[in-house]
């Protein structure tokens, strides 16, 4: 078999650590690495061309893309046509658009019966400041592509929310009104691949700061999940699609509540749990890149079987 992980030019660390898993389980005759900037999908003849430089990227079996939120819109047509080529890609077209959208996330997971915060979204400033009102604070405000806790903003009274309301107003930006799930200072992170949570740990926020995003200078520690909190985040990476995500849970006095769901998680989890996430990633695909090709074998054996019973048939007939 023969694998490709992409991602962005900056060649990020978490993403590397997957591509060095990959080539270090010895189940591929080849890894590489392609940047999302190199590629082009074509339109030509009734087909979807894809490549990455003059390298065919149809011709794997496996691909790994790590796509980020600017992106999100080529990702989706690159993992369709990937899929209609038979490539063994882990996770759906519409999961990268899902993920990438805070409120697509929670409009999927409210409908598949996933615990998730109260959630407002409008372009009105007028109609956010009733929601404030009727919400009452404190609330919390994001941007709906923003990630490692970049563009998430608190509010813990009326007056910095309406603040923000008219700051968001000027720029043109969606309105994006969650209400505050009281907690102290710290969420879950759930690594599901597959259907099973993989790694978790606990992010505590540093002191003064309400996001517990590593990227935000929170800090992580090792934590074992109950079954409920698991059965949570395996059914929310179901939800969206994707076999490999990162699941961030909050637990609220009524229960877990999933606050966001991340197609790209970082792999600091390794070094904090001591558990090997990206081999377990690597593993994962290459099981499932082998079950993939197998199953392509047999309905092209199957195609065969099928011309040469009719060419047989007909021969019968004449």
């Amino acid at each position: 078999m023969k694998a490709c992980v992409i991602g962005s030019e900056s060649r990020a660390s978490s993403t590397m650590k997957i591509f060095e898993a990959l080539k270090d389980i010895n189940k591929f005759k080849s890894v590489f690495f392609a940047t999302t900037e190199g590629i082009r999908i074509g339109v030509k003849d009734g087909n979807f061309p894809i490549f990455y430089k003059d390298i065919d990227l149809c011709k794997f079996d496996v691909v790994l893309p790590r796509i980020g939120a600017s992106k999100a819109l080529f990702g989706y047509l690159l993992v369709k046509y990937l899929r209609k080529k038979d490539v063994y890609v882990p996770m759906t077209p519409e999961s990268i658009v899902i993920a990438h959208n805070k409120f697509l996330t929670l409009e999927v997971l409210n409908k598949a019966n996933i615990p998730i915060p109260e959630t407002y979204l409008t372009m009105s400033p007028a109609t956010a400041k009733r929601i404030i009102d009727k919400m009452k604070p404190p609330v919390v405000m994001k941007l709906l592509g923003g990630t490692g806790g970049k563009g998430v903003m608190f509010s813990p009274e009326r007056h910095s929310a309406v603040t923000m309301i008219d700051t968001l107003g000027v720029l043109n930006q969606p309105l994006f009104i969650e209400k505050y799930v009281k907690n102290p200072g710290e969420d879950i992170r759930v690594i599901v691949v597959g259907n099973e949570a993989v790694a978790s740990m606990k992010r505590k926020a540093k002191k003064g700061e309400k996001r517990s995003n590593l990227a935000a200078g929170g800090k992580g520690v090792a934590y074992s999940i109950n079954n409920e909190i698991e059965d949570i985040a395996v059914r929310s990476a179901d939800a969206i699609g994707a076999e490999i995500c990162g699941v961030d849970i909050v637990e609220s006095r009524d229960g877990p509540v999933v606050l966001e769901v991340n197609i790209c998680p970082g792999m600091k989890i390794s070094q904090i749990t001591g558990i090997n996430v990206e081999k377990r990633i690597a593993e994962y695909v290459a099981r499932k890149g082998d079950y993939y090709r197998e199953t392509k074998e047999i309905k092209g054996l199957g195609y065969y079987i099928e011309k040469l019973s009719k060419w047989f048939s007909e021969t019968l007939e004449e």
